[in-house]
């Protein structure tokens, strides 16, 4: 009996001191638990080093099973008590100290995040690219693609996409032209800035862009604002014309602008020349400008005159001066064919010229001549006789405007056979197409070709087989060439 009542006291002793060991071992992480929260505080400048001084290395492993909790509850008043913590075996080595890391705010979602009109960028790219801004449901796109292109985090080549496709869409995206007027103030010396591409998309946008207009004038005219912005500037006021009338007036001024660069002059009237019959009140202008010594420049004044057409019909005398005296051949082809849009004011000008003594002059003129068509048929006589010009190049000129004007296969016939043995070779294509082109009513021709396949020269009999096979087809129908050709002499 008495055995087991000291078995027991010894039981009861062991208890006993395992108890106390348990009360010890928590008070002692209590208090660093206590402590690490204290040198958290933002108002006390503790440190973990404190910490480990304070406790030692070996309570610092049961400490920081908790010290995650500890640093997630700092400063929170209200915070619920942290999770309970495993205990840690005997053997296991000490807990490393995790520091709280906290992700960064950002004002806006990433480029993967972000949604316009329900539709990542990602998206967005793909629906650009597959959507055609002719159709309908086109404008089902327009609210995003306007976001994305005023969105200045968005990357540029983005928004320049955008904002050219809202102005292909046209007038269903109208509402996007004030975002476009307001991105006009966001210059830069890159090519592809701000204010550059959103000028495009006013351009494509044309009349329906005109209240830009005002915007686009004061640009072309701030002489401070780089070449390339002005530039755009013009090509879009083109675009918008008479739909507002600053628009001519504005362009004008800058052509008439001696200090103004070349290029910019040049690109100002081909703007007036787009405008074309509304832009009559450029003329004079225009035709002080055919004056200067740039070459591009005259070029640019003359096609810009004949884009205007019968109400230009001032300037025939010094178009007919540029078609003589030109020292570019690029500006002389301009001005014929400015006196043949001008029509049939130009005509007694240019019969005058059929005469002069340069066969440049007088091939030029029998060119313009047939451009004018029925209009020049006071011209006929004085083109007939220049087909004995002694100038191949007058010659095939006066056909092909003969032709055009009041066809007469029978009486060209013989003309254009003769020049099937000339040694030039594009006077012999040109003839030989013009052949073609008169179809049935170049039947007569059959037999005088036969005997030119018996020619000596091998040019001229390869000429005459060609016009054979097509003339003598077993259809009997017109295969003369293609319809290229048939359409180069109607």
């Amino acid at each position: 009996m008495s055995q087991r009542i000291d078995k027991r006291r010894a039981r009861d002793d062991k208890t006993q001191r395992q108890l106390q060991q348990t009360s010890h071992s928590s008070s002692d992480i209590r208090q660093p638990m206590q402590y690490a929260k204290e040198c958290w505080e933002p108002e006390n400048n503790g440190t973990m080093n404190q910490i480990i001084q304070q406790f030692g290395r070996l309570q610092l492993a049961a400490m920081s099973c908790v010290l995650v909790a500890v640093i997630g509850g700092c400063g929170q008043a209200n915070s619920p008590p942290p999770a309970p913590v495993e205990p840690k075996l005997a053997h296991s080595p000490p807990a490393p100290v995790v520091a709280a890391t906290v992700a960064p705010t950002e004002d806006r979602p990433t480029e993967l995040e972000r949604r316009y009109d329900g539709l990542t960028l990602a998206e967005w790219r793909q629906r650009i690219k597959d959507l055609d801004p002719n159709d309908p449901a086109a404008a089902q796109a327009v609210w995003g693609l306007m976001e994305i292109a005023g969105d200045s985090d968005v990357p540029r080549h983005t928004r320049r996409q955008a904002a050219l496709t809202l102005g292909r869409i046209g007038p269903p995206a109208k509402q996007a032209v004030p975002l476009f007027i307001k991105l006009l103030d966001e210059t830069g010396t890159d090519e592809n800035a701000t204010s550059r591409w959103a000028a495009k998309a006013l351009a494509l946008f044309g009349v329906v862009a005109k209240s830009a207009a005002p915007v686009l004038i004061q640009r072309l005219k701030d002489k401070s604002a780089h070449l390339i912005d002005r530039m755009a500037a013009v090509d879009a006021l083109s675009q918008i014309g008479i739909a507002d009338a600053g628009v001519v007036p504005a362009l004008i001024e800058t052509l008439s602008s001696v200090g103004e660069q070349a290029e910019l002059r040049v690109l100002t009237a081909e703007a007036l020349a787009y405008i074309g019959s509304n832009a009559s009140a450029a003329v004079p202008a225009l035709l002080r400008v055919t004056g200067d010594k740039d070459e591009n420049l005259r070029r640019a004044a003359v096609a810009a005159i004949g884009a205007v057409g019968p109400m230009a019909d001032v300037a025939v005398p010094t178009l007919a001066e540029l078609l003589v005296f030109d020292e570019s051949a690029a500006v002389r082809d301009q001005a014929a064919d400015a006196l043949s849009r001008i029509g049939s004011s130009a005509t007694k000008l240019l019969t005058r010229l059929l005469a002069d003594e340069d066969a440049e002059v007088r091939w030029r003129a029998a060119q313009s001549l047939g451009t004018i068509r029925p209009l020049a048929k006071s011209a006929v006589p004085a083109l007939t006789k220049a087909l004995e010009d002694g100038n191949a190049e007058v010659r095939i000129n006066a056909m092909e405007a003969l032709w055009a004007i009041d066809p007469d296969a029978k009486s060209l016939i013989p003309f254009l056979l003769a020049e099937f043995t000339n040694d030039d070779r594009q006077i012999r294509v040109r003839a030989y197409k013009l052949l073609i082109a008169m179809g049935e009513e170049a039947r007569p021709a059959i037999e005088r070709l036969r005997k030119l396949t018996g020619d000596d020269r091998p040019f001229v009999r390869q000429t005459a087989r060609k016009a054979l096979e097509s003339l003598t087809s077993i259809d009997g129908k017109q295969t003369g060439g293609s319809e290229r050709d048939s359409n180069r002499y109607q």
